[in-house]
């Protein structure tokens, strides 16, 4: 795998907690989660994509073994490269 130092190291409590608001957004309806909860689940993914932090969830969430992880690890990594990669590359590297 390449070099992924420069990326965000987030602690495995934080990552299991962004997972479980995937599995609690994603998993089949239940007579228990209102359009309300799904709607509130959702807006806190997209906030917790807007992070700078967010970056650190790209890797742990590719390797997670649920697909629905998966698929938003790599939403993850588009939705950084395209809104935040030149602030994150300047921020690294003095141009």
């Amino acid at each position: 795998m390449s070099e992924t130092s420069f990326l965000p190291i987030l602690s495995q409590i934080d990552v299991e907690r962004a997972a479980q608001l995937i599995h609690q957004a994603y998993a089949p309806p239940t007579t228990s989660t209102s359009p309300d909860d799904l709607k509130r689940l959702q807006h806190e993914l997209f906030e917790l994509q807007k992070r700078p932090e967010a970056w650190g969830l790209v890797i742990p969430f590719l390797e997670h073994s649920d697909s629905n992880v998966q698929f938003f690890g790599a939403h993850t990594a588009q939705v950084k490269i395209a809104r935040d990669w030149y602030a994150r590359m300047s921020s690294l590297y003095v141009f």
